[in-house]
Formats: C-alpha cells, structure tokens, sequence
C-alpha cells in the first residue's frame, strides 16, 4: 500500500514541476524586472529545486520498496524522505501565500 502512496507522491511532485515550467513559460515577466520578479522567480526556482532533490530521493525509496529493503523494522530511509519531502510542501504553503495570494490581496 505505501508503494502506491509513494508512487502518487511523486507523480504529484512530478506535475507540480511540469507546471512550474508552464507557468515560467507564461508569466509576462522576468526576473530583471523589478524586486517582485526577481524575488518570484528566485524563490519559486529553489523551491523547485527542491521538489526535483525530492524525486531523486523518492526514486531512491521506490527502489529500496520495490526490492523489499524497506519493512517495518528497516524504514530509516523511508521516514527520513518523509520528513524532507513533507517539509517541502509546508513550504510551499509560505511560498504560495506570499508570492501568490498577497499580490491580489490588497486588489479589489
């Protein structure tokens, strides 16, 4: 069942990354533009650095899985990317509110 889990945890990451690069492909602006833009495209570039290190290392724990290296008394591997990667998404969840929902906070 974890494998599975597994599996859709990097799929999701897999499609998040795919839609970094749409959104960069459609932003209208640079990161020479101003402070914002240089700030946006830095700060959402690391993160999705981090997103990729997090496949390589899911790879690793799928592969460690798949061939029954992980059990219910060797899962060292598997807490510790559990730990990196859940720590990736929470945040996302700064990222996202200060970069995405503060710019049209203030509209309207």
């Amino acid at each position: 069942m974890f494998v599975a889990a597994l599996a859709a945890a990097f799929a999701l990451g897999a499609a998040f990354l795919v839609n970094q690069v749409l959104e960069y492909l459609d932003l209208g602006f640079g990161p020479r533009d101003n402070a914002y833009a240089a700030l946006f495209w830095f700060i959402t570039g690391l993160h999705g650095l981090h997103v990729l290190a997090g496949l390589a290392m899911s790879s690793v724990v799928q592969l460690k899985a798949w061939t029954g290296r992980i059990t219910a008394e060797r899962h060292l591997t598997l807490r510790v990317f559990a730990m990196y990667w859940h720590f990736v998404d929470a945040v996302w969840v700064f990222v996202f509110s200060s970069l995405y929902v503060s710019v049209h906070a203030g509209a309207g």
